[in-house]
């Protein structure tokens, strides 16, 4: 925006120098009326001369006269009118002068322009990441080619069109949210929002893009919305893929329970709560067992944790006694759990509830 208004400013300069001088018609018509009145003060003076000498010219004299003065009069005329011309062309030389360098000046604002709109285009035209402009109704006004990757449309063609085209309606659902709030609180429209949306290409195939959008104001008033959307497909597919393993892991019959190498819990699937008849927030963090020793099967938590730690496993029966006195004796196994490097970061186990077999 600098380089626009310098150029402007530079576009002026040279208007300036190029338009009419008023300071040349000014002094022309000074001239003019200067040269009049010395014709008209000599033909004053030939009159008074006349009058005090009584002469008797002739008319070819008298005529005579007349065309002197106005001869002197026209010399005098073109000695101003030389003087404003060589003024003129003084000024004009200077105002070439600087005329140049203004021009010199443009040259090399254009070269800045040229070199940022090249970049640009180099931006636009080679980024993966979307960028579009909406206007206040949803209407793509501009969008980076990258788009074509996604929909397999001509970003050309997306222009006019909103942006509701591309999406599901989900999606739709999503971002028109987006859009009411912003207009209902004017004093967080530009403030950066982010959502996780479908388009929609063609034969109907679907991409995950998080959107990050802002509004944007032009001269105090609300003009439209700027976006930009990366593909995070992938991600979501990963994200759903573990959030149904978690699903199957919280939800299977036997008792899933992951501890740090402290033994502090982590997690543990519904079955445990059920089993325990407890909330997770009264589990998870603690360290201490909830349970009562079984003296027949008198092996701790600790015992546990110890073993896993120093063998990599372990596998037994353990006993306990619930706070409101029942029996509770599983079956369990328990193993280290590794990170990327191979080093221990804790341990699971899996259990299964075989009170009632043993008490047969």
């Amino acid at each position: 925006m600098a380089e626009v208004e310098q150029n402007k400013n530079i576009l002026k300069k040279i208007a300036f120098f190029w338009r009419p001088s008023y300071a040349v018609y000014i002094s022309i018509i000074v001239a003019l009326v200067a040269t009049l009145m010395m014709i008209g003060n000599h033909l004053q003076y030939f009159r008074i001369m006349k009058a005090v000498e009584n002469t008797q010219a002739s008319a070819l004299e008298s005529s005579y006269g007349y065309s002197v003065l106005i001869l002197i009069g026209f010399v005098d005329l073109l000695i101003l009118l030389g003087g404003v011309l060589i003024y003129t062309i003084q000024h004009r030389r200077k105002y070439s002068s600087e005329l140049s360098d203004l021009m010199e000046e443009l040259k090399t604002a254009a070269g800045k322009y040229n070199t940022i709109h090249e970049r640009y285009e180099l931006i636009t035209e080679n980024i993966t990441d979307v960028i579009l402009t909406m206007d206040m109704q949803g209407k793509i006004t501009y969008i980076t080619p990258s788009v074509e990757a996604y929909l397999g449309t001509k970003y050309t063609e997306m222009i006019g069109n909103k942006i509701e085209v591309y999406l599901t309606k989900r999606s739709v659902k999503a971002l028109s949210k987006d859009i009411i709030y912003r207009r209902q609180k004017p004093d967080e429209f530009k403030e950066v929002s982010t959502n996780e949306i479908e388009l929609m290409g063609k034969e109907n195939q679907i991409f995950w893009v998080e959107l990050k959008t802002i509004g944007y104001s032009e001269k105090g008033q609300q003009k439209g919305y700027l976006g930009v959307f990366r593909d995070i497909t992938q991600r979501r597919k990963t994200e759903n893929h573990l959030k149904f393993q978690s699903d199957v892991l919280y939800n299977i019959s036997d008792e899933i329970t992951i501890v740090d190498l402290d033994g502090k819990i982590l997690y543990v699937n519904k079955a445990v709560l059920k089993d325990l008849n407890i909330n997770k927030e009264d589990i998870l963090g603690k360290v201490k067992t909830v349970l009562l020793p079984d003296p027949e099967y008198n092996v701790s938590k600790t015992d546990v944790v110890n073993a896993v730690k120093e063998k990599g496993h372990w596998e037994g029966i353990v006993g306990n006694y619930r706070l409101d006195g029942s029996r509770r004796i599983v079956s369990s196994r328990a193993k280290l759990i590794y990170d990327e490097n191979n080093l221990p970061i804790g341990m699971f186990s899996i259990s299964s509830n075989i009170t009632s077999k043993i008490e047969m």
